[in-house]
């Protein structure tokens, strides 16, 4: 929750402090599962619906996103 930054240090402090930070330090997303949208294409992009979990001030409710999975080159391949 500390490193939620809106660029205000009032605004900040304010936050935190209506959080709880020392109390929930954390906000947390569990992904449990992500549900293809159409068919696969052959490389390029591929769109999902991430469903999991969201915990915010230790309140979990569910969340469903929209997420887009592009393939890339390993880290320092150059071919």
């Amino acid at each position: 929750m500390r490193s939620l930054k809106s660029f205000n240090k009032r605004m900040d402090e304010v936050y935190q402090e209506h959080m709880e930070e020392p109390k929930f330090k954390k906000m947390e997303y569990k992904l449990t599962e992500l549900k293809a949208k159409g068919d696969a294409p052959k490389g390029g992009k591929c769109e999902f619906d991430a469903v999991g979990t969201m915990t915010i001030h230790g309140v979990s409710k569910p969340l469903t996103m929209p997420v887009t999975i592009e393939k890339g080159r390993p880290e320092g391949r150059t071919t």
